[in-house]
């Protein structure tokens, strides 16, 4: 399986082609190139909110971007790796058909393909995107933490290992918390019906998850902490420091004195962080009790942003929710002990943590994976002869799904043709052979051009939602990196060129202006210089103008 799940996903990525997508450019890229934390004292939020997320996801591909690999090699690399989530789902699927049959053998296989073959991962298959990367690892966690229920003895190192690996995979994606969570809280809930689960069996697999998210996230976690004085920068910063010191603190690394009157409790933190408009994805958040219950219907209209920002429509959440109430009932008579009951409780927890936190999914890529062996599961417990129907069901399933697979899905956010290179750039010799100080006036950043510009060039991207400086303290620290500056580029994207001068303009020149003289700076609009990535299209292209800054 492992061969064949490497030479497919290569197959497909060498088919569907490279991806340019808009967090590439915004923060993969960015993020991978320094994942050694040296721009964290340099730059200001240069891509943005996500600019202070754990890179080390990211650094294999911006390491061969980086080293000129030709594109297709960074796109198979990707794709092997990515490949992984075969394994690791079949290895879920057989804890869940453990029977050594020619029978049992085919429902893993059957498992593993429909975990893969579903619009959601194959749009992520060979690209920048982490999900299905930090994915492995939930999977690989939840199968170690079954393979520990169903010993007869269930022993404290099996639910270690469970927690080492989700605790790495919530330190390697935060998204993934939801399902780190949604374990624990199943583990407990175990405990409390199962004479053979420990109270010591739940601590220890609490334990191992926060050592698997320290040992995945520690050393990051501490760079932010000698450079803002916050290990999760910027969220909690409110706990952390002073509100009004986001911003301020020196960019030696020396920490902001605390005022201890500012501080907001713990519990205010957490809140603000939950349930800000910021970090949850309201766009797909459920609006009603109907969006709750209705979700897994939704999924199969062939439209964009039903629970995902591409076209991925998918009909087996559908038929598993469909199908794990008959499962349940199958299985009442040993209910308390069953290992496809735990992962039917622990499916639905983790859903609804899911839908609570985001709804985006991408965001729900492990539960994309593992639906494929639970989904089997069901299906062979409530029948265990394939009689006619049995063979009705199965195949309207495969017909609808073969249906959805090929003419529904975006697979891929922003294609584009194979090339020598998987990213390369035309860029104005102004901008690249010395350093500089790119401050971007967009709401997507430019951190993309650290691959090409000067590496002591600075970046700042204050324009980000929520990250705007204000007056006063919270100025400084963006402030300080314009100081540095001996030449500054406000980037904006551009929509047109003047056929006169040649000179590259947004189409509303206006907005631009107005953007600059919020930051204090005044854009030079006669010096613009011009700059693109593969395709010239809005998304992918530059326009650089010196500033000129406003006096006080």
């Amino acid at each position: 399986m492992s061969v064949l799940g490497l030479l497919g996903f290569i197959g497909w990525t060498l088919y569907a082609g490279p991806d340019l997508n808009w967090d590439l450019l915004n923060y993969h890229l960015y993020s991978g190139l320094h994942a050694d934390g040296n721009k964290l004292g340099t730059d200001y939020f240069p891509a943005g909110g996500p600019s202070y997320l754990a890179p080390y996801g990211y650094w294999p591909f911006a390491m061969m971007v980086a080293a000129k690999w030709p594109a297709m090699m960074v796109g198979s690399v990707l794709a092997g790796i990515h490949s992984l989530c075969v394994i690791a789902t079949w290895y879920l699927a057989k804890q869940l058909i453990s029977a050594s049959s020619g029978r049992a053998v085919a429902l893993r296989i059957v498992s593993s393909l429909i975990a893969v073959a579903c619009p959601l991962v194959l749009t992520e298959v060979g690209t920048s995107f982490i999900d299905i990367t930090s994915a492995i690892p939930v999977v690989l966690g939840i199968a170690f933490l079954l393979k520990a229920l169903d010993a007869r003895v269930p022993r404290n190192a099996g639910f270690m290992l469970s927690g080492l690996c989700l605790g790495l995979a919530t330190a390697l994606k935060l998204t993934n918390a939801p399902f780190a969570a949604a374990a624990f809280l199943t583990l407990t809930v175990l405990w409390s019906l199962r004479a053979d689960v420990r109270w010591k069996n739940v601590i220890a697999f609490g334990a191992a998850v926060a050592a698997g998210f320290v040992a995945g996230y520690g050393y990051w976690g501490y760079q932010l902490w000698r450079e803002f004085g916050n290990p999760v920068f910027p969220h909690f910063h409110a706990f952390f420091q002073p509100p009004e010191s986001i911003a301020a603190a020196p960019l030696s690394g020396v920490q902001a004195s605390a005022n201890d009157a500012s501080r907001q409790s713990f519990l205010s933190g957490v809140s603000d962080w939950l349930f800000s408009s910021i970090n949850r994805h309201q766009r797909f958040l459920p609006r009603d009790v109907w969006d709750w219950v209705l979700r897994p219907l939704y999924m199969v209209d062939p439209v964009a942003n039903v629970y995902t920002e591409v076209r991925a429509p998918d009909a087996r959440f559908l038929a598993f929710f469909c199908i794990a109430p008959f499962a349940l009932w199958k299985l009442r008579a040993q209910f308390r002990s069953d290992g496809l009951v735990a992962l039917l409780v622990l499916f639905v927890i983790g859903w609804m943590f899911w839908m609570a936190t985001s709804g985006n999914g991408r965001y729900l890529m492990p539960w994309a994976l593992i639906v494929g062996p639970a989904l089997v599961a069901c299906a062979s417990v409530c029948w265990a002869e394939m009689k006619l129907p049995a063979l009705i069901v199965v195949t309207v399933f495969v017909f609808v799904q073969s249906a959805l697979l090929w003419e529904g899905p975006q697979y891929r956010w922003a294609g584009a043709d194979w090339q020598e290179h998987y990213i390369t750039a035309n860029l104005p010799r102004e901008v690249t052979d010395h350093p500089v100080t790119f401050v971007t006036i967009d709401g997507q950043s430019a951190s993309w051009l650290s691959a090409f510009a000067h590496p002591e060039s600075r970046f700042a991207n204050p324009g980000g939602p929520g990250l705007k400086p204000k007056a006063g303290k919270g100025s400084d620290r963006f402030s300080w990196v314009l100081g540095q500056s001996r030449e500054i580029f406000a980037i904006f994207r551009f929509d047109y060129v003047d056929s006169k001068s040649g000179k590259p303009f947004p189409s509303t020149p206006g907005n631009q202006e107005f953007n600059a003289r919020q930051l204090g700076l005044k854009v030079d609009a006669d010096s613009c210089l011009a700059g693109n990535l593969i395709e010239a299209v809005p998304e992918r292209t530059a326009s650089f103008a010196r500033e000129v800054r406003l006096s006080n």
